[in-house]
């Protein structure tokens, strides 16, 4: 948006304690400034004006809620630095599409136009890349989760997939894919484990992360 006045640090309310860069933006849509926080700008939190915005969300059917609900929450991920998964995403220099950034309506259109239903998840076909129309997709919520970065915190072998097996004490390889589990393989080292299941997947063109770390 546009700055048209900077009005320096100020109380966002009477009984705020910390300051913050105001200004006064134009809206995009109906042309008129209103006050908001600089930083809100900046990370893409707020696009409009309150009453342009409200007037969007009244147009919005509640066919359109969950859509609304994916579009706030990628651009939250990828500009909201409070959000828990912003360093893999704004952090990580995932961005957001320009059009779709600054207009919901837009990126509706888009995501109507190709494949979006309401069973399916937004994701990013290659992971290292942003949220662009040539890098995104719709695909069952079940599936998502091949493409993620984050290990789970109770996986102590390191390595995405493998698992200390307590009855063997070695480490089993293993990939979860289209609701059921298949195991690889047990495995004295846990590396070796990680690289067999890399080469499964490669081999077989399946959509999980690969572990990068070799």
């Amino acid at each position: 948006m546009k700055l048209l006045i900077d009005l320096g640090t100020l109380y966002p309310k009477p009984t705020s304690k910390q300051k913050s860069r105001h200004g006064i933006y134009e809206c995009p849509i109906c042309k008129i400034g209103f006050k908001v926080i600089t930083s809100s700008v900046k990370r893409g939190f707020s696009t409009k004006c309150r009453p342009c915005y409200l007037k969007i969300i009244k147009t919005h059917n509640k066919d359109d809620s969950r859509l609304y609900n994916i579009w706030k929450n990628m651009r939250h991920r990828c500009y909201g630095k409070t959000n828990i998964s912003f360093k893999y995403y704004g952090g990580s220099n995932i961005t957001v599409y320009k059009e779709w950034k600054e207009n919901f309506v837009k990126f509706k259109v888009w995501a109507k136009a190709n494949g979006y239903a309401d069973d399916l998840s937004i994701e990013r076909i290659d992971n290292n890349k942003s949220y662009t129309p040539d890098n995104v997709t719709f695909v069952p919520f079940s599936e998502q989760s091949y493409n993620k970065r984050v290990i789970q915190k109770n996986n102590k072998s390191g390595f995405r997939g493998v698992c200390w097996d307590k009855k063997s004490k070695k480490y089993s390889a293993q990939i979860f894919y289209r609701k059921k589990k298949k195991y690889l393989g047990m495995f004295t080292d846990p590396l070796e484990a990680a690289i067999f299941r890399d080469n499964y997947i490669q081999v077989n063109n399946l959509p999980h992360v690969r572990q990068e770390l070799y």
